[in-house]
């Protein structure tokens, strides 16, 4: 998965030099909590999404009113 949070950090400080194994065993660790705070944003924000469409549904059906339909070819 792509991660906003590894471009952000790749914007501030550039491609990352060549560290020894551990190094990059510590970087990896410390973005971790960063990539599941993202992953925790797109989950409630999945969640929301869906809880709008509940609370406010599509109440016409998907149609176009007459009105739409009537003014579809203004706009070409």
């Amino acid at each position: 998965m792509e991660y906003r949070v590894d471009a952000i950090l790749k914007g501030w400080f550039g491609e990352l030099p060549e560290y020894s194994d551990q190094k990059q065993q510590l970087l990896r660790q410390l973005y971790e909590p960063l990539r599941k705070l993202e992953d925790e944003l797109r989950l409630a924000q999945d969640k929301l999404s869906a809880q709008s469409w509940q609370m406010y549904p599509d109440r016409s059906g998907g149609q176009f009113a007459q009105e739409e339909l009537d003014n579809s070819n203004t706009w070409r």
